[in-house]
């Protein structure tokens, strides 16, 4: 894997840079992403129609006011405009005059006439806002619908909000008690409902109003007395389903459907149709129960069991007394009365007769099976692979070896069976473990004294043939070996843990600490099956361990393992992050601390923040990020503050207070130079603007697209300030016509 760090791709040489003060732009070889917007409240959005995309309109700002460009350069709306909160939404765009705030259209024309003042879009509507003094921040607020028609003149204390469907808005009430309500509160919000006509679909006496889920099904709860009840309004704002549920689970299922509580009964509600999909009747419904290999939840109808699919279709419908997740195709369930086990498939249809008293799932067409107290071994037809005659047995190992006990006066005797059922090593251990397919060695146990009241138990290993392996040291407690061939041991004294070759030899000692290897080692033995074949550990590997990293998470989609050194002087929080490849080479070493990671852009991305970083410490915000794309890893170093990449592939930084653009890959497209930047404009990279302020305090604006080549800027001229092009064509003011013939 290589490693290339953004810095490196970054040539001031080949970006291209406007100077503060309006000077000549060099031309920009290389620049590409996304600018923040004007101080001046910008905050930039994409203007959709109800089919193709508007136009996409920039504003600007020169000496006598503020106006709107196209991306050809052609000034729609001339400068006229004291000020502006946002670009277009829609076909409307807020924009100040004097002191108070209006909509304007695409046409320059005003749709509402600047009266208030705030204004800003929320989610299908325009809120706006009087300063009154009354209100929680001393605004009273009022709405807006998209045609520029106030639906509700400013009368509310608290914000309202869009509802994001139809142009719906909920409306908030303050309410105030002298006594306590049922929450213990004497002061609270309601909601109601307007239509985009101003009329009211709902009153406002609901403490809350949400939708879930992608199509128009909004959640609405309120209080009764005793408890809150909940139901549901289709996208027409019209009631669906009165409020009868003492639960909503505000989560959809594969945005089609949700789950509801009445009276501690389960149902769910199709949220395509609004409508119920089965009754409240079930019980022990959970939401992120997945079962097996198939998908979906189980639940309980009085003593009856079934199971329901993702789609929210029942597979098995609820006629079992239980049933346990599916595997290979079938699930165990427990069939009539006599409680005794069998298997059923996805139809409900009976596979294997309920005959035994316990079963496992199934794993390669076996499965464990139980009755009268003896187990034996089953296959996908119900029949007995091996007799019950076990007292326990465990499942097969890829050795085609199993471990199985007899019972005994004192405790559970263990030997080792095959596939045939038949005795391959006696039943004379405490515990046998897993053979490992490289160095056919198992741990196994005994008792150190001659009567069950004296002694202790030790722990070694014992060859295929059930003989212990030659030299070998007692252990305390003793692992499978895992992957990478090694196993983990406790001493006599139970104070230090042990790493053990394949041979059973020590190879690293340490104190006792959380060790979390294994998952490591399943992916290194994918990625080194000759080495796991011949049973040798890695050197690397043991580096590894001398070094006392512990490994946090595995992504084998990637081909690297998360690890973390050893807590420092300052506590849990001061620790170190690096990347390892499934090779045991360190690729990014320990000089970070790395959280969270999510999958854009066919790479995934990983956070990284200091070493000593807390939420509550100075340098908390500043971040960067590794991002792993096919065979690269890049690391984009520490910036200022947070940045997201919008789905462009753009990202704002910030660094030494000034603002700049980098890629998806961490290159570098506009250099943080700039004091202010449109992050809107960003996101969705039409142009993007960045400003920088003159000597006078003037902000000029530089209009770049997304390879960060300049299009347009504001540059001062004489006494005046004017627009222009990349090449220095005065775009606005037009110059005066020509008196010449």
């Amino acid at each position: 894997m290589s490693m290339t760090n953004a810095d490196e791709r970054e040539s001031n040489d080949s970006i291209g840079f406007i100077d503060p003060v309006g000077m000549r732009a060099n031309k920009a070889t290389r620049m590409a992403g996304t600018t923040r917007i004007l101080c001046f409240c910008f905050f930039l959005f994409v203007a959709h129609s109800a089919g193709a995309e508007e136009e996409r309109l920039y504003p600007f700002w020169l000496d006598q006011g503020g106006g709107f460009i196209n991306e050809r350069g052609e000034v729609v709306i001339e400068p006229q405009f004291d000020g502006f909160d946002g670009f277009f939404v829609g076909d409307m765009a807020a924009v100040k005059v004097g002191e108070k705030w209006g909509l304007v259209d695409r046409q320059g024309k005003l749709r509402l006439k600047p009266q208030f003042d705030r204004i800003y879009e929320s989610s299908g509507i325009w809120v706006v806002g009087n300063k009154t003094g009354t209100g929680i921040d001393g605004y009273q607020y009022g709405i807006v619908n998209t045609r520029g028609v106030v639906i509700a003149k400013p009368q509310y204390n608290v914000q309202p909000s869009g509802l994001g469907i139809n142009g719906m808005a909920k409306i908030p009430v303050e309410r105030k008690s002298e006594t306590p309500t049922i929450r213990g509160v004497t002061r609270w919000v309601e909601f109601g409902l307007l239509d985009k006509n101003g009329l009211i679909l709902l009153k406002p006496e609901y403490n809350g109003i949400a939708t879930i889920g992608s199509h128009g099904c909004t959640r609405v709860c309120k209080d009764e007395g005793a408890g809150e009840k909940c139901g549901f309004i289709d996208a027409q704002g019209k009631w669906s389903i009165t409020p009868r549920f003492d639960k909503i689970y505000p989560h959809p299922v594969q945005d089609s459907f949700t789950a509801v509580i009445q009276n501690n009964k389960t149902g769910f509600v199709d949220l395509q149709t609004c409508k119920i999909l089965y009754e409240p009747q079930w019980r022990n419904y959970n939401e992120y129960n997945y079962s097996g290999d198939l998908p979906g939840f189980t639940i309980m109808q009085g003593d009856q069991s079934g199971f329901l699919s993702d789609g929210g279709k029942f597979l098995v419908q609820p006629r079992f007394r239980k049933v346990r997740r599916s595997t290979e195709g079938l699930f165990a369930a427990i069939l009539g009365d006599d409680n005794l086990w069998g298997f059923i498939n996805d139809k409900g249809e009976t596979v294997i007769a309920a005959q035994f008293d316990e079963v496992s799932f199934f794993e390669n067409g076996i499965a464990r099976a139980r009755v009268k107290g003896k187990w034996g071994y089953i296959d996908k037809q119900g029949k007995w692979l091996i007799a019950p005659r076990f007292f326990k047995v465990n499942r097969f190992d890829g050795t085609g070896l199993a471990a199985a006990a007899i019972e005994s006066n004192a405790w559970d005797l263990w030997g080792v069976i095959d596939s045939s059922g038949e005795w391959v090593i006696e039943p004379r251990f405490g515990e046998v473990g897993r053979f490992s397919k490289s160095n056919g060695m198992a741990r196994a146990s005994v008792w150190s004294g001659k009567n069950m009241w004296s002694g202790r138990w030790l722990y070694g290993f014992i060859d295929r043939k059930g003989e212990w392996v030659k030299n070998m040291k007692w252990h305390y407690s003793l692992s499978d070996f895992n992957a990478c061939n090694l196993a983990i041991a406790a001493d006599l004294d139970y104070n230090r843990i042990e790493f053990l070759d394949a041979k059973g030899n020590t190879v690293h000692r340490r104190n006792f600490s959380d060790l979390e290897f294994d998952d490591y080692c399943v992916a290194w033995a994918k990625n080194n099956p000759e080495k796991y074949a011949t049973g040798t550990v890695d050197p690397k590997i043991l580096a590894l361990l001398k070094k006392d990293y512990k490994f946090s998470n595995i992504y084998e989609d990637i081909g690297v393992a998360l690890f973390f050194n050893k807590a420092g002087s300052k506590g849990f929080f001061d620790h170190s992050d690096g990347f390892v490849d499934l090779n045991g080479n360190i690729v990014l070493e320990p000089k970070y601390r790395i959280e969270s990671n999510t999958f854009k852009f066919d790479s995934k991305y990983f956070w990284l923040y200091p070493p000593d970083y807390t939420n509550s410490s100075k340098d908390g915000n500043r971040a960067g990020m590794v991002v792993f794309n096919k065979e690269e890893m890049t690391v984009i170093p520490l910036y200022d503050t947070h940045f997201y990449f919008y789905d462009n592939g753009f990202a704002v930084v910030k660094k030494n207070d000034k603002y700049g653009v980098i890629n998806s890959k961490g290159e570098t497209i506009i250099p943080p130079r700039f004091d202010d930047i449109s992050y809107h404009s960003v996101k969705h990279a039409g142009l993007m603007l960045v400003m920088q302020k003159d000597y006078n305090g003037f902000k000029h604006q530089f209009f770049m697209d997304t390879h960060g080549v300049l299009r347009f800027h504001t540059e001062q001229v004489g006494d005046r300030y004017v627009l222009k092009n990349a090449n220095g064509d005065i775009l606005w003011p037009k110059p005066p016509a020509s008196t010449h013939p």
